[in-house]
C-alpha cells in the first residue's frame, strides 16, 4: 500500500515513531548465575495473536533487570528469527514472565491500537511485503533497526478500534462456521453409518418389495449361483471331487427382511457361495515382463467410500 492509497485521515508512521521496542535478554549460562530464576518467553513460544506456555525455561534476572525485561498487558511480542514478524499480545497483568532477545517487545503508545499493529503485521506476513524488512538469506531475522523503521498505515485512534472490532467479530463467525463444518464432518459420518445399517436391514427397500412381489428371492437366486458355481469348478477340474462350502451360521446374526425364503427376501451366505475371485498379478521383479503397459490397482488404491 503506497502513501497515495491511503484513505482520507490516515497516515503512514513507524514503529519507532509509535512504540517503544527493545529485544529481550541475551541467553548466557556463564554470566547469568546472580539473581531470581524466572521463566522467560522464546521465539517458540510467541505463536500469531497467542503464546504456548506449555512449554517455559528458566534463567537469572537481577533486580534491575526486572522491570526492563517485564510483561505489561498491551506488550506486543514479535519474533526477531524462526518465523519473524510472528507476534501476540500480552494480555496478563501479574506474571514474573520475561522474555527473551530472540523476541521484540513492542509498547505501543497512545497512537496506536495494539490489535492494529497484529492485524498489520499479519497482512504483510501474508502477502509476502513483511520479507522485505528482513535480513539474511538461509535464516531471516527482523532486526531492531528494520523494526523501528516498519511503516504502518494509521487511521485515527477510534477508526483503529473500530476496524478491530469488526475483524474480531469476523473472526469469530469464522470460527464458529469452522466449528460447525467439523460437526457436520462427525454427523456426515454417523448419517453414513445409519444408512448403510438402514440399507442391510432392508428398510431402503421396503416399499420397493411390497410394490415388486414377483421378485426373485435370494435363496432362489443363491441356488442358481451355487449350480453355476459347481458346474465351472467341475469342468475346470473334472478328476476331483466338488465339496459343498459350510452354510452361514446365522444364530447370532441380524434377521434379514423375508427370512430369505419370500419374494424379494435377503440371505446370510459366505462370499465363497456368491463369487470367485481370481488370483492378483505379482510385481515381482522376476516375471515376465507384460507386453505393454497396463494400470494396475493397490491397496492404496482402495479407499472406504
Amino acid at each position: 500500500m503506497s502513501e497515495r492509497e491511503l484513505p482520507a485521515g490516515w497516515a503512514w508512521a513507524t514503529v519507532g515513531e509509535l512504540a517503544e521496542a527493545n529485544l529481550g535478554k541475551m541467553l548466557d549460562k556463564a554470566k547469568n548465575t546472580a539473581g531470581q530464576r524466572l521463566p522467560y518467553l522464546r521465539n517458540q513460544n510467541v505463536r500469531w495473536e497467542c503464546f504456548d506456555l506449555s512449554d517455559t525455561s528458566e534463567m537469572f534476572f537481577k533486580d534491575d533487570e526486572l522491570a526492563r525485561f517485564g510483561l505489561k498487558p498491551g506488550d506486543v511480542l514479535i519474533c526477531e528469527g524462526g518465523e519473524p514478524g510472528r507476534a501476540a499480545i500480552w494480555r496478563e497483568s501479574e506474571s514474573s514472565i520475561k522474555f527473551q532477545k530472540a523476541l521484540h517487545r513492542v509498547r505501543p503508545y497512545g497512537a496506536l491500537v495494539p490489535e492494529w499493529l497484529i492485524a498489520h503485521l499479519k497482512l504483510d506476513a501474508a502477502s509476502g511485503a513483511l520479507g522485505d524488512h528482513f535480513t539474511g538469506t538461509t535464516i531471516k531475522h527482523f532486526t531492531g533497526q528494520a523494526l523501528a523503521r516498519y511503516p504502518v498505515a494509521l487511521p485515527p485512534l477510534n477508526e483503529q478500534k473500530r476496524i478491530v472490532a469488526k475483524l474480531e467479530a469476523v473472526q469469530a463467525r469464522a470460527e464458529g462456521a469452522k466449528a460447525a463444518l467439523d460437526a457436520v464432518g462427525g454427523l456426515l459420518e454417523k448419517f453414513r453409518q445409519s444408512v448403510l445399517a438402514a440399507a442391510f436391514r432392508g428398510d431402503l427397500t421396503r416399499e420397493w418389495r411390497a410394490q415388486n412381489p414377483n421378485t426373485e428371492p435370494a435363496s432362489a437366486l443363491l441356488a442358481r449361483i451355487r449350480a453355476e458355481r459347481r458346474q465351472r469348478w467341475a469342468a475346470a477340474n473334472p478328476k476331483k471331487k466338488y465339496v459343498e462350502p459350510e452354510p452361514v451360521d446365522a444364530t447370532n446374526l441380524p434377521e434379514l427382511p423375508g427370512g430369505g425364503v419370500g419374494p424379494g427376501s435377503m440371505k446370510w451366505e459366505r462370499l465363497t457361495w456368491a463369487g470367485s475371485a481370481p488370483p492378483a498379478i505379482t510385481t515381482a521383479h522376476t516375471c515376465d515382463r507384460i507386453s505393454e503397459s497396463q494400470t494396475y490397482l493397490r491397496i492404496a488404491s482402495t479407499l472406504a467410500m
